[in-house]
């Protein structure tokens, strides 16, 4: 079977898709606007309609296989919110926020440095 570049690709709705999806992006967007906001762009652009977007939740459009339309709501990822928020609304801000983000959280799962505890009182040699 031949390889397809998109089997590599991250998983929607994650930090490294978001970040993958911010380094095509350029320009301001509007965080505002819970129809044309940076992650209202984003859901849109994985395919979803009727989308609004709030601090916390994405909600989106869905037609069913009786092609009667449901809304379907999800929570958004930690730190997504942030990520738009950041006050500058420009798409090479927020890619740097998801960065940052990502970075923090591989520091965070390195080992922390730990005191050295005593086993035993030292002896004095005379």
């Amino acid at each position: 079977m031949l390889y397809d570049p998109r089997w590599s690709n991250p998983k929607p709705w994650t930090l490294e898709h978001l970040i993958q999806w911010l380094g095509t992006k350029q320009g301001e967007y509007a965080y505002s606007d819970n129809e044309n906001c940076m992650l209202a762009q984003y859901t849109k652009e994985m395919g979803y309609n009727g989308v609004w977007v709030t601090a916390n939740r994405v909600s989106y459009r869905f037609i069913s296989w009786l092609a009667l339309p449901f809304w379907m709501s999800k929570k958004l990822p930690e730190h997504f919110n942030w990520i738009a928020y950041g006050g500058n609304y420009t798409f090479e801000a927020a890619l740097k926020r998801a960065i940052e983000v990502r970075t923090n959280a591989e520091l965070a799962r390195l080992p922390q440095d730990r005191p050295v505890t005593a086993s035993a009182p030292l002896e004095r040699i005379a």
